[in-house]
């Protein structure tokens, strides 16, 4: 499946990374959003025509004040999480701590199941004399234009764990790009 601009299409979103009262996640949170992909995959075969899958090229990521991406964090942010996008992972939509992270929903580079996965380290996070003063986002994987991501279940969650507690409300906001 060749990346081919006419094919590709672009589904984005946000996901405020709160506990269910409002308020930030402390350490060892964790939370997540689940994105229906029904209606782009269809993994059953039909007589001679093969199931259909979502091809995910690229995701791009941002950290943000605001749901729609476009406020900047406070310079004061002490978070550092790890995020990614899950397959199939199932987990629903869930508050800081409301979510246990297990081998088939962490998104990490272990996972089969992970496309795409980052670390955050907020420009005042502790634990290391090596962090900048500035937010830093780590992409640790994500598929390409080679070799695209194919998802053949029929929900995508973005899942994440707090290492060190938030000093604000923050937002994760994606934009995957995708064909079928």
């Amino acid at each position: 499946m060749a990346y081919d601009l006419k094919d590709v299409f672009y589904l984005d979103g946000s996901l405020q990374m709160a506990q269910s009262d409002g308020t930030v996640p402390l350490a060892g949170e964790a939370g997540s959003q689940q994105i229906d992909v029904s209606a782009y995959v269809d993994p059953i075969a039909r007589g001679k025509a093969a199931g259909v899958g979502l091809a995910i090229y690229k995701i791009h990521w941002g950290i943000a004040s605001t749901s729609d991406g476009s406020g900047i964090l406070d310079p004061d942010e002490t978070s550092v999480f790890k995020a990614g996008m899950v397959a199939g992972a199932g987990t629903g939509n869930t508050a800081a701590a409301a979510l246990t992270i297990t081998t088939t929903n962490s998104p990490t580079v272990q996972n089969a199941l992970t496309i795409g996965c980052f670390d955050f380290y907020g420009p005042k996070a502790t634990g290391s004399g090596e962090v900048p003063s500035y937010p830093v986002l780590t992409q640790l994987m994500e598929p390409d234009t080679e070799v695209p991501y194919i998802v053949v279940r029929d929900n995508i969650c973005l899942v994440y764990k707090y290492k060190e507690a938030a000093a604000n409300v923050a937002y994760i906001t994606f934009r995957m790009e995708c064909a079928r």
